[in-house]
């Protein structure tokens, strides 16, 4: 063979090889580069507001399975725990928008095995009322695409943009979770139990409101509770940190720091979150728990301040829970005077001690009546009354005769402040300004003495 007959069997080769690898390419994935481009194939397949389950299921066997309640979305399977719903919405909305730059046939010539569709790296479907969407995902390719297969028997394979393999399964499931800490509470919330190594706080609503039985007997602060409530509500972690873990000692949550446990009334939305050790040396940070939810979470300093409040902060503040119009008699006893105040018509009657009866200043009553039933402490101290300061003592009656209430009231003869006391071991402290109308003179009425 001659040496341009040569060349010319080179060329010849050559333009076969090039010809062979552009066939393959054509069937693959440089392709898409003379294909038309289908931006939204799956727009009217997938109801974006009408989905209510989502199952994502990996070729490892790990599963995911998303189901939306009324409550928002909850993550079910491997085990219950919430979601955020823009988060979930993005992998419906991500499949709706997929773009298809190429297609091709999957004849049974390992095309499927090839491009990572049989098995699937991943298979995901979406359900709702009336229908079901499966997307298979396959291998990632260049230029950020990927191949996928649309529907359950698909004989067809798709070139795709990658977003929807980089929603599902190269971001961390747990970025799918809702962060907030303890969305389970609210105004069903009917009781509180919060125990740490200085003491327990135990609250229950009744029907008188809420009370507390520990560390004291005495009426919560309706106001304050539902705030506290609500601040815990909006709490949120920094972040998931174990999934599953097999020992909880390890995280300082086998006999943990702190417990706080909040009952609606139904099991299902009653929580125990637990308090465990710092995340490390030089961090304030905890651990913690939400028994039911097998995760070990991080949460901050602030979330920590509100999850474990003082009893204190949750005490009602005023100097007794009855209610001026219940009021029909008032006795003040300070010292050796005993001054009897009794509501009539027209206002207020009184006398002093065993006297006669006389006029009494109603605006004197009244603004006895509101400091007791309506003003709130500025301070309140869970100590017993200091007998050295008692000052004076008011009964209240109802009109059925009978005592309401014995409020004791104590006077700091150094600086002046005022505390209020009702048989429950709780101070409320006042500053010098309260100024109680105690005496004879105070009420208009004229001393025996």
């Amino acid at each position: 063979m001659n040496s341009s007959a040569g060349i010319r069997l080179g060329i010849a080769w050559g333009l076969a090889l090039v010809a062979g690898l552009g066939w393959w390419t054509l069937r693959g994935e440089s392709r898409s580069s003379v294909s038309r481009i289908d931006t939204t194939p799956l727009a009217r397949a997938i109801p974006l507001d009408r989905v209510e389950s989502l199952i994502i299921e990996r070729a490892d066997g790990r599963r995911l399975d998303l189901r939306r309640t009324v409550l928002g979305w909850e993550q079910v399977e491997p085990f219950p725990v919430g979601l955020d719903a823009y988060a979930v919405r993005q992998i419906i909305s991500t499949a709706q928008a997929l773009g298809v730059v190429d297609s091709i046939t999957l004849d049974g010539s390992g095309d499927a095995e090839r491009l990572g569709l049989d098995p699937p790296v991943a298979t995901i479907t979406y359900r709702w009322p009336d229908g079901e969407q499966v997307i298979a995902l396959g291998n990632r390719t260049l230029a950020g695409r990927a191949w996928a297969r649309i529907g359950r028997d698909a004989d067809e394979a798709v070139l795709v943009d990658a977003s929807l393999h980089e929603k599902t399964l190269e971001n961390d499931p747990r970025f799918l979770r809702d962060r907030t800490l303890a969305p389970f509470v609210g105004t069903e919330t009917n009781r509180i139990f919060v125990r740490t190594a200085t003491g327990t706080l135990a609250l229950d609503r009744t029907d008188r409101g809420w009370r507390l039985s520990e560390p004291v007997r005495t009426r919560g602060d309706e106001a304050a509770i539902a705030d506290w409530l609500a601040r815990v509500a909006r709490t949120r972690v920094s972040g998931y940190l174990h999934d599953a873990p097999d020992r909880l000692d390890r995280f300082g949550l086998a006999e943990p720091v702190a417990l706080l446990e909040l009952e609606n009334g139904d099991p299902a939305g009653s929580r125990t979150i637990r308090i465990g050790d710092p995340i490390g040396v030089g961090s304030e940070d905890r651990y913690a728990l939400v028994e039911g939810r097998p995760t070990v979470v991080r949460i901050d300093v602030e979330t920590q301040k509100v999850l474990v409040p003082s009893a204190a902060s949750l005490i009602d503040g005023t100097g007794t829970d009855v209610v001026r119009e219940d009021v029909a008699s008032i006795e003040v006893r300070r010292g050796e005077e005993t001054i009897t105040l009794k509501r009539d018509f027209d206002g207020w009657a009184g006398r002093v001690d065993s006297g006669p009866p006389q006029p009494v200043d109603r605006d004197a009553v009244e603004q006895l009546l509101g400091q007791l039933t309506e003003a709130r402490a500025e301070a309140v101290l869970l100590r017993e009354f200091p007998e050295s300061m008692a000052h004076a003592m008011v009964i209240l009656y109802g009109f059925d005769g009978g005592p309401l209430d014995t409020v004791r009231i104590a006077l700091d003869p150094r600086g002046g402040n005022w505390a209020l006391e009702n048989g429950d071991r709780v101070l409320r402290v006042f500053d010098a300004s309260f100024e109680l109308p105690l005496s004879a003179v105070s009420f208009g009425l004229e001393s025996g003495s």
